[in-house]
């Protein structure tokens, strides 16, 4: 039985569990009182044991390290101060200490903080897809206002493409499920894929789309559809003042379709201000990407930017048709032939070698050298070792190999012996080469960037190089998404994708919001140094300088909503005293 609030103190566990809180508290204790090898002797201030015992708890709650778990202690200790301070400006003390205790009183009807989950649910607004993408556009626009009063937006920006999935359980399917992953390497399951546009460059979400399986317009594989969200996007950034110079995408989006698209400029409406952006996403391989990427090292004679292209039928966008008519040519299959920059980049990623295409390709020319002159080796030694055990012995006998069952051990003599194990040798010494030759094609990446009608990018290979480097930025949206996924969401009861759309999207006009103070932060200690108040790269201004490991301390997300949290708790909590007192 729950005994009431007037018989146990405020100070007391409420109700049957209180011999259990206890006694968690007193474990958590006397945990801390341990004596250990490292230490010998445990000696802390009066009131440190709790204090760090409500750390811990706090960090399981917000999910958080101690600096999380102390952001939210601190909340907590401004919200009493607050009610505190509001009291004691009452003219009657007294009746005020008696009235806030009524308000909150867990018999009092109208609770001064909670509401009924259903309460909550149907509090939400009822909206369309395109209606809860309009939200964040908003958002967009209201924050670039602000990092433009504050000299923090960037003439240019990047755009980068992406996708989320969450995974939804529902015995009653409605047509809108589609197959997706959790987790990394989880097994498909039925739930919701959400397509995100970020300005990574400004730090700040463009859009947030669902995506269905059976609804016409909203089909990934419906170009038209795609492009037109593309182009709204675009327009968002260009009316915030900003030009969108490049739309950065992963390998899932590298596909004919994208790449004609933007060299006919039809990602984004036709505007003197602004240039038509470019598309860029890594070269997307088959079973084929060992033998392209080897073939262009020891063999091909291209340079670091040469023109590749990638097939379009029109068979698969009818409605796109006449847009390429006459700006591509047609390959035999009657497909068109859409031209790309392909961009070589060497030792860019997980390397610190730092080395040149013509060193590379000399080292991978030298080891294909050593792979035929030893694979040549292995096989006269292998003949040699055959014919040999024929002339010692009349039993059939394997080709010597490095396979995972026992090795032969007893021979006829010890040339046979020799033989046998110089083949085992060699095999050992073209293994390890082939090694080498995997290592040298994982140091290099190939990228491809959307090439403008009628243009070269072999007279540019510098400008290229450049575009493929600023590869770089997309993951921006990467982390961006994380910190939402990790921080800014809430977790959504119901199969209905729009609700769970409005709580990805609330994430992110947080998130927003936070990019948006934390950048304010940026350029008052920019001030403070006396250092330049830029935030952009001055010949590139749609890279981001990054000032997270210069200056410390900086805004976080945990502790702007923990913050926030705080000033909604503390003004709700004023506001009714106020009206009381």
């Amino acid at each position: 039985m729950v005994c009431p609030d007037h018989v146990i103190p405020l100070a007391e566990p409420q109700g049957i569990l209180g011999s259990e809180i206890l006694r968690t508290l007193r474990e958590f204790k006397e945990m801390l009182a341990k004596i250990s090898r490292q230490v010998a002797t445990v000696i802390h201030d009066p009131g440190t044991a709790e204090k760090v015992v409500n750390m811990e708890l706090s960090a399981m709650i917000t999910g958080t390290g101690f600096d999380g778990a102390n952001e939210l202690l601190e909340s907590i200790q401004t919200c009493v101060r607050t009610v505190l301070l509001e009291i004691k400006r009452a003219k009657d003390v007294k009746l005020a200490i008696d009235k806030a205790i009524a308000l909150f009183s867990r018999d009092n009807q109208k609770n001064l903080l909670l509401v009924h989950r259903t309460t909550a649910e149907l509090a939400e607004p009822r909206l369309t897809r395109r209606q809860v993408d309009e939200l964040i556009a908003g958002n967009y626009k209201a924050c670039m206002a602000d990092l433009t009063s504050m000299g923090a937006r960037s003439p240019s920006a990047i755009l980068a493409i992406d996708g989320t999935e969450e995974q939804c359980r529902s015995k009653y399917k409605n047509g809108l499920h589609v197959y997706v992953r959790s987790a990394k390497g989880a097994a498909w399951e039925l739930g919701y894929k959400y397509s995100i546009v970020d300005d990574v460059t400004n730090e700040l979400f463009v859009s947030c789309m669902q995506r269905g399986s059976w609804v016409v317009d909203n089909d990934p594989k419906s170009l038209v559809s795609w492009i037109n969200d593309i182009r709204a996007s675009v327009a968002r950034v260009r009316d915030a003042g900003s030009n969108v110079e490049c739309i950065e995408a992963d390998r899932e989006y590298f596909s004919a379709d994208l790449f004609a698209c933007a060299t006919a400029s039809l990602l984004a409406p036709v505007d003197p201000r602004f240039t038509a952006p470019r598309v860029m996403t890594p070269r997307r391989f088959g079973p084929e990407k060992i033998k392209f990427t080897w073939n262009y090292l020891v063999n091909s004679t291209q340079s670091q930017v040469f023109v590749d292209h990638v097939a379009l039928s029109e068979a698969r966008h009818p409605a796109l048709k006449h847009e390429f008519d006459g700006l591509f040519e047609k390959n035999k299959k009657g497909c068109h032939d859409v031209p790309y920059a392909c961009v070589a980049l060497i030792d860019e990623y997980r390397s610190k070698k730092q080395r040149t295409l013509d060193e590379i390709r000399a080292q991978a020319k030298e080891i294909q050298a050593c792979i035929d002159n030893t694979a040549r080796t292995i096989h006269d030694a292998q003949a040699e070792y055959l014919q040999y055990h024929s002339h010692v012995s009349k039993k059939p006998v394997a080709v010597p190999s490095l396979g995972r069952g026992r090795q032969r051990s007893k021979f006829a003599d010890d040339n046979e012996d020799l033989l046998f194990r110089k083949c085992i040798d060699l095999q050992r010494e073209l293994k390890r080469l082939e090694k080498k030759k995997s290592s040298i094609i994982s140091s290099v990446v190939f990228f491809a960037v959307s090439l403008r009608a009628n243009e070269d990018p072999t007279k540019d290979i510098d400008t290229f190089i450049l575009f493929a480097k600023d590869y770089h930025s997309r993951w921006g949206i990467e982390n961006d998404i994380k910190t939402i996924k990790h921080v800014f969401r809430r977790h959504v009861h119901g199969r209905k994708p729009t609700r769970r759309q409005l709580a990805i999207v609330q994430g992110m006009i947080i998130h927003d919001y936070w990019k948006v103070a934390r950048k304010a932060e940026i350029m008052a200690r920019l001030r403070a140094m006396g250092s330049p108040t830029i935030l952009w790269n001055s010949r590139r201004p749609w890279i981001r300088l990054k000032f997270a490991g210069e200056i410390s301390n900086l805004l976080s997300p945990v502790r702007f909503l923990i913050t926030t949290w705080c000033h909604a708790i503390t003004s709700a909590i004023t506001n009714k005293l106020k009206n009381e007192f």
